[in-house]
């Protein structure tokens, strides 16, 4: 009777009912919402403040009911207005702004869209299905979270937690610390035991100064043994930092098999965090391929590249550019681990230290080796141990038009055609190096936002 009475209530979209929540409206709150509507496929929750391009603040966790689902496809949607400032306020003594559990794994196909959120005393946004039990086509998108240092516990902070979802999409979120000395791990974004996922075009800033292990931009902890297909692609990932304790921009730890695809990130480390850029750490033996390509990575201190630990499979490493800017500092821009792998994979990728007496800049299984060794043994053949001379980094790190990353990377239109920015791959035939295409001719991007991204397919092509 309540969803009948709803219907002729509210408006009515192309998929199913828009319901409001508001200071001005039927439902003040979340909680009041969803204890009277049971959401179907196609409805839309949206918050809305007063007025049109307004504020209201909910202090409360948005927790959708054990009815309020969509199915594959056609999600539920609970969003803020466009245009309203929407904020979820945890006051510091909540520990989530949305929290979305199901240990059965039916409440799928949910979309969360637009929100604020802040003073979460654990994780802003939880998503957890249950073991087994996957939480399907989960979505939070657009969304600014606030990671803070206010916690009367020791749980870990992160922006996005996600465990125990499928066909998950993370998708142009913006997420920051509030700049403190916090006394526990501190992600942006930490993904555990979901099967298929893509990261997609989000903001992460990590300014955690304490020796917490593992305050990662993006960190991944697959410890089941599941094929998993993952993409972590066109996102700004930065580390603002003094603290030396293993610290990275991309984390990826996982098992057994599948597919792994990076590309098109920017990250910055402006503080010297002892860690790489990007570290791919398999828990144990794995054949999961791995690419990591079209990325830039620039340091401005103690930092370092990529790495892959030995049981990286044979992973593909190519057009990437990796600079740092710190005359003193002896790291190192690529560390092949792996046991397996075939030389020509690494290749078209840039390195270059401001370090003239740079000693570790390359290094595999074998031991650190000059650039002439490096080349000798078949790694970056087609590479440039030379600056790609960046634009005016870290608050442009394009590629100038004499720069040597310009028409000087490996073909990946298998793969991908655009670069961070949108703009078509290549403009001038040949695909550059690093995050940025250098001939923006401002092309449309090769998928429209949304849920057509995560129904992306890709061909590999042979290397």
């Amino acid at each position: 009777m309540k969803k009948l009475l709803a219907a002729l209530l509210f408006s009515v979209s192309l998929n199913g009912a828009t319901y409001t929540v508001g200071p001005s409206e039927t439902y003040t709150t979340f909680a009041a919402a969803f204890a009277a509507i049971d959401l179907d496929a196609g409805d839309i929750l949206e918050a809305r403040a007063a007025t049109p391009g307004g504020s209201a603040t909910f202090t409360e966790t948005l927790t959708p009911g054990s009815d309020d689902y969509g199915t594959t496809g056609n999600p539920v949607i609970i969003r803020a207005r466009s245009g309203d400032t929407i904020t979820i306020d945890a006051e510091a003594t909540r520990n989530n702004c949305i929290y979305h559990y199901d240990a059965t794994g039916t409440r799928d196909c949910v979309t969360f869209d637009g929100f604020v959120m802040v003073g979460a005393n654990a994780y802003s946004v939880y998503i957890n299905g249950g073991s087994g039990a996957y939480l399907d086509e989960i979505t939070v998108q657009n969304c600014n979270i606030t990671i803070d240092d206010n916690a009367a516990t020791s749980n870990s902070h992160q922006g996005i937690y996600a465990q125990y979802a499928d066909d998950l999409l993370v998708y142009q979120n913006t997420i920051t610390t509030d700049d403190a000395s916090m006394n526990y791990q501190t992600d942006g974004i930490y993904i555990q035991n979901c099967p298929t996922v893509v990261i997609d075009g989000n903001s992460v800033t990590i300014r955690n100064d304490h020796n917490t292990p593992h305050c990662d931009d993006i960190q991944f902890a697959n410890i089941q043994a599941l094929t998993y297909d993952h993409t972590i692609r066109n996102n700004t990932l930065t580390h603002d930092n003094a603290s030396t304790a293993n610290k990275q921009g991309i984390y990826y730890e996982y098992a057994l098999a599948g597919t792994v695809r990076i590309y098109n990130n920017l990250l910055i480390q402006t503080g010297s965090t002892g860690s790489y850029a990007i570290q791919l750490a398999p828990k144990a033996a794995s054949t999961q391929v791995a690419y990591i390509l079209n990325n830039t990575i620039w340091n401005n201190g103690s930092s370092y590249g990529i790495k892959t630990d030995a049981y990286t499979d044979n992973p593909y490493i190519q057009n990437n550019i990796w600079v740092n800017e710190t005359t003193g500092a002896d790291v190192t821009s690529l560390y092949i681990e792996s046991s397996t792998v075939t030389a020509a994979r690494i290749n078209n990728n840039i390195h270059y230290t401001a370090n003239a007496t740079q000693n570790n800049l390359l290094r595999d299984s074998g031991g650190f080796k000059s650039w002439a060794n490096w080349q000798a043994a078949g790694y970056d053949v087609n590479g440039y141990n030379a600056d790609p001379s960046l634009a005016s980094p870290p608050s442009d790190c394009s590629a100038g038009s004499g720069s040597n990353a310009v028409d000087a990377g490996a073909d990946w239109s298998s793969l991908f055609t655009t670069d961070i920015a949108g703009t078509v791959r290549p403009q001038n035939s040949v695909y550059d190096i690093g995050a940025y295409e250098f001939e923006s001719g401002g092309g449309a991007p090769a998928t429209a936002p949304g849920a057509t991204i995560r129904a992306e397919t890709v061909t590999i092509g042979a290397y």
